[in-house]
């Protein structure tokens, strides 16, 4: 099989072999205690601007402060496989089996040993690899998203400036983003902690260049006791309805099959980097411990699912108002 066909069915591997001008690849992997460990996000990955000028980073998210730490790197501590999730940043590791974490910047200092079981994959297939579907295959996409793990179980501990987080019986989530830059503006919100164990939900909505013009496109997947919905542009699902208030939001949307309806409140937020053709210098503010109402109906609006996610990731950047401009309020 060829390496571009395998990167493109494997979104979770390395994608940007050879890219080192006006490119970026981050994953993103968070991580939820049910005890009192807090809620803990950590980003690793690569940069290169317009002139060829690049490093390696690893950010990370304090759920239950807000605060961020931005730790750089050379582009030569950076490695990848091309073949599975393994990333390796000087002495920090990444991979599907877990994270290894040796921060260490002046007065800062976070080290980290968590253990992933039980993963359940975003389940891919030839025409539609990833959960952007048939848009995976497009070359000249501004952004691509992938979703690697869905939900899992964490054990393990994240030491931060001393003192020491235990993450037993944690939840666990990961996706990563790769191309020039992020949107001009978008939506993405996320939780996996809800009172039944096994259910995630996540969104995003953007304004996407498409050859010559943007247009607004959406996904959402949703876990629940095994069976993976979703819902997006490529498969002909719509947003029905809205309502964005601060930090407040409501999304309706609807397939043949199934209606999803959620409600967001946004709490306390921390700031994050961003990449601009490559370069990692827009600041955007980040969530991860928002209040995610969810509802899920059949076709005859028999009510299948109604739960709370709690620690949930939200972000709400640039014109909001332009990207749901033509969805109806609810």
């Amino acid at each position: 099989m060829g390496q571009t066909l395998y990167r493109t069915l494997h979104p979770e591997v390395f994608q940007g072999r050879g890219r080192t001008r006006r490119y970026f690849e981050g994953w993103y992997f968070k991580h939820v205690s049910r005890g009192s460990g807090g809620i803990w996000s950590v980003i690793p990955g690569l940069a290169y601007d317009s002139e060829g000028e690049g490093h390696a980073f690893i950010q990370l998210i304090d759920g239950s402060t807000g605060s961020t730490e931005y730790f750089t790197f050379p582009v030569e501590a950076f490695a990848a496989s091309e073949r599975e999730l393994e990333i390796s940043i000087g002495p920090n590791l990444f991979t599907k089996r877990g994270v290894r974490l040796d921060l260490s910047d002046g007065s800062r200092r976070v080290q980290a040993e968590l253990r992933y079981q039980d993963q359940v994959r975003y389940p891919g297939t030839l025409t539609a690899p990833g959960v952007m579907g048939w848009y995976s295959w497009a070359p000249f996409m501004e952004c691509y998203h992938g979703i690697v793990s869905l939900d899992h179980r964490v054990e393990g501990y994240i030491t931060a400036n001393g003192r020491r987080h235990e993450l037993s019986e944690g939840d666990g989530y990961i996706e990563k983003d790769w191309g020039r830059s992020f949107p001009s503006a978008w939506i993405w919100l996320q939780t996996n902690s809800f009172r039944e164990p096994g259910t995630c939900l996540s969104f995003s909505i953007a304004r996407i260049p498409w050859l010559t013009g943007r247009f607004t496109g959406f996904l959402c997947v949703f876990l629940h006791r095994g069976k993976v919905l979703t819902f997006a542009t490529w498969n002909g699902a719509r947003i029905t309805g809205q309502n964005y208030r601060g930090d407040e939001l409501t999304i309706d949307i609807r397939s043949r099959e199934y209606r999803l309806a959620f409600f967001v409140h946004r709490n306390a937020s921390g700031e994050l980097m961003a990449p601009v053709e490559g370069k990692m210098e827009r600041r955007i503010s980040e969530s991860i411990d928002a209040v995610i109402d969810v509802t899920l109906l059949d076709r005859l609006g028999i009510e299948l699912f109604r739960g709370v996610g709690t620690a949930g990731g939200a972000e709400v950047v640039g014109d909001v108002r332009e990207l749901l401009a033509g969805i109806p309020e609810t």
